[in-house]
């Protein structure tokens, strides 16, 4: 729905086991992948380590994603549900950075008060965090 293409999405089942060799010869040009962390994370030291774990393995140097540092991670809540929405402005801006969306953040926030529920402030939501996501 973001405008990508899931190098995934035609193998048989809806969460396939791939192993390592098989996602070197699809040679991804953005990868993301998340986390179950609730409401998000209080710092980037879980997302961080994820992310690490993806740019850092060694077979996976010349994948296209790892090579241009496009590796993401997203809280698993915003995958599913009501807070999908937002999840799908996420995916948006990690696909497709030029295009013009309101920030992430400001469309989660703007959830909360619709539901009037306190927003989670200082909590992450995405890792790398950039300007307009």
């Amino acid at each position: 729905m973001a405008g990508g293409i899931n190098v995934a999405g035609n193998l048989s089942t809806t969460y396939p086991k791939v192993d390592s060799e098989w996602v070197i010869s699809e040679n991804p040009d953005i990868i993301i992948t998340w986390s179950g962390s609730n409401q998000g994370w209080a710092n980037t030291t879980e997302p961080q380590t994820l992310r690490n774990n993806v740019l850092n393995t060694k077979e996976w140097a010349n994948i296209s994603a790892v090579k241009s540092g496009r590796v993401y991670v997203i809280n698993y809540e915003l995958l599913f549900g009501l807070d999908s929405v937002v999840g799908l402005t996420y995916w948006t801006k990690f696909l497709h950075p030029e295009f013009e969306l309101a920030s992430s953040e400001a469309i989660y926030r703007e959830y909360y008060e619709m539901l009037g529920e306190a927003y989670p402030e200082d909590l992450i939501q995405a890792y790398p965090i950039a300007e307009g996501i």
